[in-house]
């Protein structure tokens, strides 16, 4: 099963924010009670993402009455769906005798689906915070703290965006350590993984498993290594095809994977509108070099984009290596053509084999072997896909199909 070609170097992961879409959590607010002014905003990051205005219509559920406090409590409102933990600490150095403050998130309307996830991520900050203020006085003394907090606020939300997961230190005991749940998705909502893709990682899914994931993601995640494809990972981890699909058809859903075709040397792209929006687009072409560059190389964008304009119909990947000779000993190719397809900067033009009509079988004895490849000549089924299923090389199976005068390949 090792016929298809691949770069030497340690695989990357694909930069996140770009592949997964909208970013969930959209503001982080620590509230507090004043005895005189009743629940007010004292941090939030982004600054003024919630209005004074926003924030009165709903500060009787961010800091509820005391009964329901110390528990999660969620509510929507307009495009924004709210997770608040409320706590309260008793003590006398207090005005009435108590601390009220209440830490929430505000989620994008996506993730109400999938809201309870971060259930735990906002009520182990606000635990945090409590045992802060008992231990230090850390909100009493939020005058000195308050740029700490917001910068603290900033780097949660922007970590877990990107990543899923951060670690920040609070102080020389404390470290506030978060690692975001995947998301449930019901079965309804299904994805078609087939056996000839290759799954690419968004993120560094080795740091995000968590023991309670299943166990097959668990098992198959060090072949994820973008070269392997769906068969080829079921053979290495020693695991049936069916639960290989299964699993990463999950990791896709929770914007972990993308699925690519598999790379060779004797491919074709051909480029998409989405490569003439790339030199407008800073974030884009920054994670793209930050991608492509080899080890210990520097490159330009200029580079990677004459690289891509060159990828056209009828030109395989192999022809631009060979005129871009001094481009892709700085760029790697592969890592290259992984990006576009994932952008939507390229697409593969696959080949795919067709009977023509009205053709009769030959009276030569094959063997039954062309009555075998007819069955995939059909027009529906790539080169790609009937090597892997039939564990054959590219250059046999054109060989069988470019011999024969009742094929045709198309390219599509």
């Amino acid at each position: 099963m090792d016929f298809f070609d691949g770069c030497g170097e340690e695989e990357k992961v694909i930069p996140y924010p770009l592949l997964s879409g909208d970013n969930e959590l959209k503001c982080i607010i620590l509230s507090e009670f004043d005895n005189v002014k009743g629940a007010k905003i004292t941090i939030q990051t982004p600054v003024g993402f919630i209005s004074e205005a926003e924030f009165e219509s709903v500060a009787d559920y961010i800091i509820p009455p005391p009964e329901i406090c110390n528990k999660v409590v969620r509510f929507s409102v307009a495009d924004h769906h709210f997770l608040s933990h409320a706590i309260i600490i008793e003590d006398n150095k207090y005005p009435r005798g108590m601390l009220m403050f209440s830490v929430c998130f505000v989620l994008c309307p996506n993730a109400k689906l999938n809201g309870k996830r971060w259930d735990s991520l906002v009520t182990l900050i606000a635990k945090v915070l409590k045992r802060l203020e008992i231990e230090s006085q850390f909100l009493a003394k939020k005058a000195e703290k308050q740029n700490f907090i917001f910068t603290v606020f900033t780097n949660v939300m922007n970590s877990l965006n990107k990543y899923g997961t951060c670690s920040i230190p609070i102080d020389r005991a404390n470290v506030l350590s978060l690692q975001l749940p995947p998301p449930i998705y019901s079965s309804s909502n299904s994805i078609t993984i087939l056996e000839h893709e290759v799954p690419i990682q968004l993120t560094d899914l080795s740091a995000m498993v968590q023991l309670d994931w299943d166990i097959t993601i668990q098992h198959i995640i060090s072949f994820i290594d973008g070269i392997r494809f769906i068969k080829k990972i079921a053979i290495d981890a020693h695991v049936s095809v069916i639960n290989v699909q299964l699993a990463v058809a999950q990791l896709v859903k929770m914007n972990l994977c993308a699925m690519v075709d598999i790379f060779q040397f004797s491919n074709i792209y051909m480029s998409l509108p989405g490569l003439g929006e790339m030199p407008r687009n800073e974030q884009l072409k920054s994670n793209c070099i930050a991608f492509v560059q080899k080890s210990n190389e520097t490159v330009e964008f200029r580079e990677v984009y004459q690289l891509y304009c060159a990828l056209q119909l009828g030109v395989r990947v192999s022809e631009v290596c060979l005129q871009y000779a001094h481009l892709t000993r700085k760029i790697d190719i592969r890592r290259l053509i992984i990006f576009g397809v994932i952008h939507s900067l390229v697409r593969r033009v696959h080949q795919y084999p067709i009977c023509l009509p009205q053709q009769k079988r030959s009276p030569q004895n094959d063997g039954g072997t062309i009555d075998y490849f007819l069955s995939f000549a059909d027009g529906k089924h790539s080169c790609d896909e009937i090597c892997v299923t039939l564990a054959k090389p590219l250059i046999s199976i054109l060989s069988v199909y470019n011999s024969d005068p009742r094929f045709c390949v198309v390219y599509h």
